[in-house]
């Protein structure tokens, strides 16, 4: 091991049970040439504290995986958390989703291969510059709720249309009401591409796969589509979810998730890396009520970096509910309204132009351009990683 003083590679924290799988891991890093890797090993179960601050930790699932896991929440908890990259001989799906609800941002098969390893470094390497430079990682916005036939696609598509017209950002749909497939119809595309091609090499996703799964509309958002074919919808897990959105934020100013009214792994998995958490209802009290309970399985599942924020669709001021009634009933105060307008919608319908295309003075598109000032707003916490699907399923019998 070279001196502290001579280092200048990425510092690289080697986390491992034995010798020997420490130094079949360390043969291939030392094998990588760009960028430069400086190696610390640590001996899991060590009472001996490692030198602090490395840029990476590569954690090897040994035989006591629980040793490695508790390694990896522990590092996930820090404010200033190393990527944490988990190593894993064979393909045990509950294994991996313990690593991805352990804090893990990466996981990388065993053995190792050289450009893989090369390819995580340099993502690394270029998330530490973009820090460095100011450059800025872009942020999700869920849209949930648990009311059928509130709009939740209509809102979904309308906000990403409005941060694309309205603030210039860049911006993708990642359309997660997999049996619906919403966002589509409401953008009136017909993609040849959905995400059902990810499913086979999320492990392994890069910017190039992404994007060719992608549907380029014509205002220049993009959209990652539902399957075609409703019984494919199951076969989209928590682990696709959490790569194709971790890659999608690196890409794109804003990512919008239509994440439907079901409550499963896959919406967790968007919750806990959004910014903002938009719960759609319409102008009912019976809508209204569910909301105490989705705010609810937020603190049960311990979402403390986000809270649901209440949003009004199809609202009237004339209505004989009025907002102050929704906001007792939901348990939360009205974060924004839009305006129930059926001309417009009918309009939208019929034709393929969108809202800022056909009526891009009326309210309508008003109320979302305000709605997407207003979830860019600075916040005061920031978006901490994964680490909490795996307490749905302890839960979810509350809601079946």
């Amino acid at each position: 091991m070279r001196d502290d003083k001579e280092r200048t590679g990425l510092p690289v924290h080697l986390v491992g049970e034995t010798e020997l799988e420490r130094a079949q891991v360390r043969q291939v890093l030392e094998a990588v040439a760009e960028p430069r890797i400086d190696v610390i090993e640590v001996a899991l179960g060590s009472t001996e504290h490692p030198p602090s601050n490395p840029a990476a930790a590569l954690v090897i699932i040994g035989a006591n995986p629980a040793l490695a896991l508790d390694y990896l929440q522990h590092c996930s908890e820090h404010a200033e958390r190393p990527l944490l990259v988990a190593l894993q001989s064979g393909e045990n799906a509950s294994l991996m989703r313990q690593m991805l609800h352990s804090g893990a941002d990466e996981l990388l098969p065993l053995p190792l291969d050289p450009d893989e390893v090369a390819l995580v470094f340099l993502k690394l390497q270029e998330r530490r510059q973009a820090r460095a430079t100011g450059t800025k990682i872009g942020k999700i916005y869920s849209v949930a709720g648990l009311a059928g036939g509130v709009g939740m696609s209509t809102v979904s598509a309308n906000l990403a249309l409005a941060m694309r017209y309205e603030l210039d950002r860049r911006v993708a749909i990642v359309d997660l009401d997999l049996q619906n497939g919403g966002v589509a119809m409401e953008l009136h595309l017909a993609p040849e591409q959905t995400i059902v091609p990810l499913l086979e090499c999320y492990q392994r996703l890069d910017s190039i796969k992404l994007e060719a799964a992608l549907t380029k509309h014509s205002s220049g958002l993009y959209v990652l589509a539902a399957p075609k074919r409703i019984e494919d919808a199951d076969l989209v897990s928590d682990l696709v979810v959490a790569a194709v959105l971790e890659l999608m934020r690196q890409l794109f100013d804003a990512v919008i998730v239509d994440c439907g009214r079901r409550v499963n792994e896959n919406a967790v998995a968007a919750w806990e890396r959004s910014a903002e958490v938009l719960y759609i209802i319409d102008q009912s009290l019976w809508a209204a009520r569910r909301m105490p309970r989705f705010a609810e399985l937020f603190a049960t599942l311990g979402l403390r970096n986000v809270s649901p924020r209440l949003v009004v669709n199809r609202f009237e001021p004339a209505s004989g509910v009025k907002l102050n009634e929704l906001a007792d009933a939901a348990g939360a105060p009205v974060f924004a309204t839009i305006p129930r307008d059926a001309r417009t919608i009918e309009r939208l319908q019929l034709h393929p132009e969108d809202l800022w295309q056909l009526a891009p003075s009326s309210r309508f598109a008003h109320a979302f351009e305000k709605l997407a000032r207003n979830v860019e707003a600075p916040m005061d916490a920031a978006v901490q990683a994964p680490g909490l699907v795996a307490r749905l399923m302890s839960v979810i019998g509350a809601w079946s």
